[in-house]
């Protein structure tokens, strides 16, 4: 059973399942000034008064909290917000997110932006309940439709990769044209660009057998010789992993407008993760010698939070570098406190990367 309001009045709708019903009826009468709210028990009296009458108000504001209200839905709720700040209140995540659906990425209000939740609200740690997959079901399907009707497709959203190379700071962006400049002395302009090329097919390669291990569950694979000390590099990383959720999937965060490649989610001496692979020549000990790599995983860790097809969420994170001499790993675990750190860094640098990058 579902209520719905069709031109200032109660209907009873019988027969369908709540998200088809919502889908048939969102699609007919949208823009008609109908809006299908959640599914109704009746044993439930949240939306009648003592009198046992039908709160319309009460209606209102729970159609307003799933679908936004059909016109300055935004403007209201940031009118809430202002006032609540005057108050001293603090903003709810799931306010945040409720004016996020309507938001595009240009219209970003960069205070609010910081507050956005890297854990979502509706994701429990334990199972879902049925109620929170509904309004997060029902929240990304209006968020697709406003993103359609802007000509925002999800294929076209920036990769993160791509954000932050195009928003390092001066002294990085300086400091990198100064490693091309020397490597391109040293090699020349063809060989520095074998040299990249070597890189990328190598990094490629490692995550593909590691994809393969972990998948397969077997330690014999046949590791070429290019990547012979990676793979002796994480062996003893191996030993520790578990249960694997997720290896080398595609991630979009449909309220942020971003996407990337998650390589792995698993658990690490038993504890769940988001892994990201790393390589290097160098011994990075500490988490300060990995510069914006600790932002680029926090970053999948929130897409993931977000994306419909998955229904779970993550709060920690782990960057394994290898060692192309072999010497052993080092496994960067990043604490869920100081995952949040890294987020609100990452947000900021995406709403530069739109600044920087509307379309006249």
């Amino acid at each position: 059973m579902v209520l719905i309001k069709i031109f200032g009045k109660m209907h009873l709708v019988i027969g369908f399942g709540f998200r088809e019903s919502s889908h048939l009826f969102g699609s007919c009468l949208h823009g008609l000034g109908s809006q299908i709210i959640r599914d109704i028990h009746f044993s439930s009296k949240s939306f009648y008064s003592k009198n046992n009458d039908f709160d319309e108000a009460q209606f209102d504001l729970e159609n307003d909290l799933i679908y936004g209200s059909q016109s300055n839905a935004v403007d209201q709720s940031r009118s809430k917000i202002d006032s609540d700040k005057q108050a001293g209140c603090k903003i709810s995540p799931k306010e945040l997110i409720n004016i996020y659906t309507e938001v595009l990425p240009v219209n970003w209000n960069p205070e609010e932006l910081i507050n956005f939740p890297m854990s979502n609200p509706w994701r429990s740690k334990s199972n879902l309940k049925t109620e929170e997959k509904t309004i997060e079901y029902e929240l990304n399907c209006k968020r697709k439709l406003i993103l359609d009707n802007n000509n925002l497709k999800v294929n076209e959203f920036p990769s993160v990769t791509k954000i932050i190379g195009e928003t390092k700071s001066a002294a990085s962006r300086q400091a990198l044209e100064q490693w091309k400049r020397r490597m391109i002395e040293q090699l020349g302009e063809e060989k520095f660009k074998e040299y990249q090329q070597k890189i990328f097919r190598r990094g490629h390669l490692l995550h593909a057998n590691i994809a393969k291990r972990l998948e397969e569950k077997s330690e014999e694979i046949e590791i070429s010789e290019e990547i012979s000390g990676y793979w002796k590099s994480l062996s003893n990383v191996f030993t520790n992993i578990s249960k694997v959720q997720l290896l080398e999937k595609p991630v979009i965060h449909p309220f942020l407008c971003y996407k990337g490649i998650i390589d792995c989610v698993a658990y690490y001496n038993k504890t769940c993760y988001l892994i990201d692979w790393k390589t290097s020549s160098r011994p990075k000990p500490t988490i300060y010698n990995l510069y914006d790599e600790p932002i680029q995983v926090v970053s999948y860790l929130g897409a993931l939070n977000f994306d419909s097809k998955y229904d779970y969420q993550v709060s920690k994170a782990a960057i394994v570098v290898a060692y192309e001499d072999g010497s052993p790993a080092h496994v960067h675990r990043i604490s869920e406190s100081l995952c949040k750190n890294y987020w609100i860094s990452w947000v900021k640098r995406l709403h530069n990367y739109w600044l920087t990058n509307v379309k006249s």
